[in-house]
């Protein structure tokens, strides 16, 4: 394991004997050689049904958001169907990203959307109107929100 992962055989020691706390490099090149992903070491859980929305298109599930120095944030795991959703234009400077996590969508402004498979991600201003749809069959993907320093936000002061 030291030879394929890069780490040293005493590090290796010591974080299977609890004396040392793995960094995430560390983590990283272990589960490499071991062919898993990272949560394998870390643990994963299964995202829990938060706040919902549906669209015509689109069900979203909020998994979380937070103020930092550049705006608010909110992250969805949003489901995507075959019908297009016309989605309005929202406040001046929000961003939307989009990284498909299962099948294809088509997302973006009217007249210019993009197209992403699993793994890819769309990025565009959320500030025109937009649309989503899955192609072929349902999409899975992360949706995250990116609103500017000034927006009224659930945590604003």
């Amino acid at each position: 394991m030291a030879t394929r992962s890069g780490v040293g055989k005493g590090s290796i020691s010591e974080l299977e004997n609890g004396r040392r706390t793995a960094r995430l490099d560390t983590l990283f090149a272990l589960t490499k050689a071991l062919g898993a992903p990272l949560s394998a070491a870390v643990g994963v859980s299964p995202p829990t049904d938060g706040p919902s929305v549906h669209g015509q298109a689109v069900h979203a599930v909020s998994l979380g958001g937070w103020q930092t120095d550049d705006g608010y944030v909110e992250v969805y795991r949003i489901t995507v169907d075959t019908t297009t959703q016309h989605s309005p234009a929202h406040a001046t400077g929000v961003r939307e990203t989009i990284t498909v996590v299962a099948g294809t969508l088509e997302a973006g402004p009217l007249g210019d959307p993009q197209i992403a498979a699993a793994g890819e991600t769309i990025c565009f201003p959320g500030n025109v109107a937009h649309i989503y749809r899955a192609v072929n069959r349902p999409a899975e993907a992360v949706l995250t929100m990116h609103y500017p320093p000034g927006i009224k936000t659930p945590v604003a002061e």
